[in-house]
């Protein structure tokens, strides 16, 4: 303190007790050391404090109905230890001020108190997540006093983080994008109640169209209690089989979805953007195929050529990680040493796909299984060409002769040292190709390594073992084209990007026709010796004289020539295989297969090379490569019968089929008709009749001609009626007939079927009879029948005897409906409605057998009582 007098403002100084109490100065006042002296004040500003500490910004969510959370939010930092002091909070999202507390004394309710809220958020315009939130504070003495210096908090992410915002991968290869929420979410009261109502669920999206990326999924659902933990999502390199080396990129969209009404905070927020860059590199796997042709010849992945002689089902190719297989079963198919591939079947996960004419005259061509979640396998074909496209990028080719096949596939990025089978590993050497089922590596393509790979358990060809599969846990990985979220396409082959696909091609879809058996009845007509291959009458051949048929052969064939210069077609080797085929099997019946081998080789490798899809530039005008093929190049060069027009063959005058090969002036021939020639009331309505033959046309309006008979009990046919439909072509082997049933069928029916491709050039017929075998059994050979004592038959179907007498004794104005608990579903048919009662009621004779098997003719009492009394209502009448 200072003395002041009039001469001086301070003549002296003594010194006095000061304390600071929370902005105001208090001052301890002794006696003046001055007589007659006072203490005197001026104004001074009050003073602000210096404690200024960083806040932090926590979230939390606070349930506000049954099924209602908000978030808040909190500014928290540790209170001065030894001042009494004032603070105000404001808050700001993404740095606009949108709240601001008064100031309020710090205490134990301070942070509640200064929170922010979900509804003052919205009521701020902040209607959704995917904002930064950040609180600023000022500390104070007191409520209108001078404030302290600042001090804002880190802004905080309100929202999804996405951790991983670019990932790089090779096509075929998986990667994963990783979010994380920031904030926590709840479904109000009934969270814990309900935990699984109460996920969050999050879209992918692919921002492009490029394709190069697909999903396992395209929204996955994050548990309300895992809301801080690291959510991950796979994503797959889509494979484009053709060749070549890039990197491609594509952008993934993560987003919530637009309706939510469970997060109304949370909806339609676009969370961010994740890049993916995607390797292409082709070259291990370039010009590499497998192929099985002829007699057969297997040609391996890595190269090399080797003979199969042993008879039996093998696999030729297998990939366990994606439940691929392909079998084929291998037969004697010349009166000499020769071998032929009858059969192939095809697996992708539950979907099994076969083509079987082993142990028949006619191709039987249909899916024995069927995956719809999946749809792991497409299929297309052109009359006798099939091409089956796998999740690994392949397309297998199969070419149909007679009843024998060629084979091809190329190999994909995915078989790169995991491929197994008769195709070998793929790889860059040879020297691992004979790798045995059980894993141990043979020295060669002998019999050891052969017979590792036969079949026996586990045969594709078994309609019982594919049964199993279908309840198997195991699946192929499945993926996923995203848009939006609501327009998903997920499959097993949408890891697959095809770039161009063969023209003239039909889908076959995937069905199983429950009707379906695994026996079929020979038209009697047929010789079945066709099953080996003509032998020439008298031809010796020898090594010269094999080379110079397959010489000229080869130089006449317009395919040959069109496709000699294509890269990664080998022309020697389908001619090699022509000359080893005549000397192997004394015949030149496998001559166009070797030409179809050429065909099949140059059409992939025109499909996968893009290099041939551009036109050369030193030749301007000329067309490109792929386009002199896809439009020069015909099936069998169109047999020397037609002409080649942009891949179709314009046959001369009274030839069809997609190569000319078909005389329209012949009827086709038929040879075996589905079941034995029966079809039973029991397990199928007997509405369409399959039946087999040799060729039935594509793309024309094959008809049907069924002659509808009443079989009596001694095999004799009565009251015929024809009837010519449009057929349902299934394969170049397979038709189904409709035939009428609008009128009650007897107790055996037979069906003289002919089926004609143009005008009315029909074929020879093959019956089929149509019973209900509950209780009738008939021989085939002389068609007299037999009906098991205890039933009746009515419209063919059986009914027992004693269940219509219980019924019509109960009540008996109604008509019979029921049969024993035994009797299959579709026999258990009550008789139309408009049925007369006297029609369901009156059939007095039933055919029954004795002991000996002769027939005798009863006449039951309630029978005959009610046969009385309807003609006593007809005489009334």
């Amino acid at each position: 303190m200072c003395i002041q007098d009039t001469s001086s403002t301070c003549t002296n100084s003594f010194t006095i007790q000061v304390a600071d109490c929370n902005g105001y100065t208090v001052y301890n006042l002794g006696r003046s050391p001055i007589h007659q002296s006072s203490y005197c004040f001026r104004s001074i500003p009050p003073n602000a404090p210096t404690y200024s500490p960083k806040p932090t910004v926590t979230a939390g969510v606070t349930d506000t109905g049954f099924d209602k959370s908000d978030l808040y939010f909190r500014c928290s930092f540790p209170p001065s230890s030894n001042q009494r002091l004032f603070h105000q909070t404001t808050w700001y999202v993404d740095d606009v001020l949108i709240h601001q507390h008064p100031a309020m004394l710090m205490d134990d309710t301070y942070i509640n108190n200064t929170q922010i809220t979900q509804t003052m958020l919205i009521a701020a315009g902040i209607t959704k997540v995917g904002f930064s939130i950040s609180c600023e504070v000022h500390a104070s003495f007191g409520a209108g006093m001078p404030i302290g210096p600042s001090n804002r908090a880190d802004p905080f992410f309100v929202g999804f983080e996405i951790l991983t915002e670019e990932i790089t991968i090779r096509q075929g290869e998986t990667g994963q994008v990783q979010v994380r929420a920031t904030v926590p979410f709840r479904c109000g009261n009934i969270s814990e109640s309900f935990p699984a109502f109460c996920s969050m669920p999050v879209e992918i999206q692919t921002a492009d169209s490029t394709g190069q990326v697909s999903q396992e999924d395209c929204r996955v659902s994050i548990p309300y209690t895992q809301w801080n933990q690291p959510v991950s999502m796979t994503v797959h390199g889509t494979i484009t089989p053709t060749y070549g080396s890039s990197q491609l990129n594509s952008l993934l969209v993560l987003r919530t979805p637009n309706i939510s009404p469970r997060f109304p905070f949370w909806k339609n927020y676009t969370i961010g953007t994740v890049r993916v860059k995607v390797v292409k590199d082709t070259n291990l796997v370039r010009y590499k195929h497998c192929s099985c042709n002829n007699d057969p010849y297997i040609y391996p992945f890595d190269g090399g050529k080797h003979s199969l002689q042993l008879l039996g089902r093998f696999t030729l190719y297998k990939l366990p990680s994606q439940l691929i297989e392909i079998q084929i079963d291998v037969r004697s198919c010349t009166r000499r040493t020769g071998t032929c591939i009858c059969g192939i079947a095809v697996r992708s996960g539950k979907t099994v796909f076969s083509m079987n004419a082993c142990d028949t005259n006619s191709w039987r061509i249909n899916h024995q299984g069927c995956d719809d979640s999946h749809n792991a396998m497409e299929i297309r074909k052109r009359s006798s060409s099939y091409e089956i496209y796998l999740p690994t990028g392949a397309r297998l080719t199969v070419s149909l002769w007679n009843k024998y096949m060629n084979v091809k596939f190329p190999g994909t990025i995915q078989d790169i040292l995991a491929s197994r089978g008769l195709c070998g590993q793929l790889s860059n050497t040879r020297n691992d190709d004979f790798i045995m089922r059980n894993g141990t590596q043979a020295s060669s393509f002998n019999t050891f390594f052969i017979d590792s790979w036969r079949v026996t358990t586990k045969d594709l060809f078994n309609p019982d073992y594919v049964q199993t599969l279908t309840t198997t846990s195991q699946q192929p990985p499945k993926y996923c084209f995203c848009d939006g979220g609501r327009n998903i396409t997920c499959s097993s082959l949408s890891t697959m990007n095809f770039e161009l696909k063969p023209e003239h091609y039909k889908d076959v879809p995937c069905v199983i026709r429950q009707s379906r058996k695994k026996r079929a009845v020979q038209n009697g007509n047929i010789d079945t010796r066709s099953r080996y291959k003509r032998q020439a009458p008298s031809a010796v051949w020898t090594n010269q004289t094999a080379a110079e048929f397959c010489n000229k052969l080869f130089a006449a064939s317009s395919t040959v020539q069109l496709c000699r210069d294509v890269p990664g077609v080998n022309v020697d080797n389908s001619r090699d295989d022509c000359i080893n085929d005549i000397l192997l099997s004394g015949t030149t019946d496998f001559q166009m297969m070797s030409i179809d081998t050429v065909r099949s080789s140059c059409e992939m490798e025109v499909l996968l090379n893009p290099d041939l899809w551009v036109a050369d530039p030193n030749n301007p005008g000329a067309p490109s490569v792929f386009d002199t093929i896809t439009n020069n190049v015909c099936p069998n060069d169109c047999s020397n019968r037609g002409t080649c027009s942009r891949g179709l063959c314009v046959c001369n005058a009274g030839l069809g089929g997609v190569d000319c090969s078909v005389d329209l002036t012949q009827p086709p021939q038929l040879d075996e008709v589905e079941d034995n020639g029966h079809c039973d009331l029991a397990t199928s309505n007997c509405q369409r009749l399959t039946v087999f033959g040799q060729t039935f046309l594509e793309d024309v309006t094959i008809k049907c001609r069924s002659t509808k008979f009443t079989v009596s009990n001694d095999g004799s046919l009565q009251q015929p009626n024809t009837q010519v439909t449009n057929a349902i072509e299934r394969s170049l082997n397979e038709v189904e007939c409709p035939v009428r049933v609008d009128s009650d069928r007897s107790i055996v029916t037979a069906y003289n079927v002919s089926v004609a491709n143009t005008g009315n050039i029909y074929s020879e017929d093959a019956m089929v009879l149509v019973y209900d075998s509950t209780c009738i059994s008939v021989d085939h050979g002389s068609r007299v029948w037999v009906v098991r004592n205890g039933f009746r038959v009515q419209n063919g179907r059986c009914i027992s005897k004693e269940s219509s007498r219980s019924t019509s004794r109960s009540t008996p104005s109604s008509t019979p409906s029921s049969t024993p608990s035994s009797t299959p579903s579709s026999t258990r048919t009550s008789s139309p409605s408009s049925t007369p009662k006297i029609d369901v009621t009156v059939p007095v004779v039933v055919i029954e057998t004795t002991t000996n098997g002769s027939y005798k003719t009863t006449m039951s009492y309630f029978t005959l009582f009610a046969s009385l009394i309807s003609c006593i209502i007809s005489l009334a009448l």
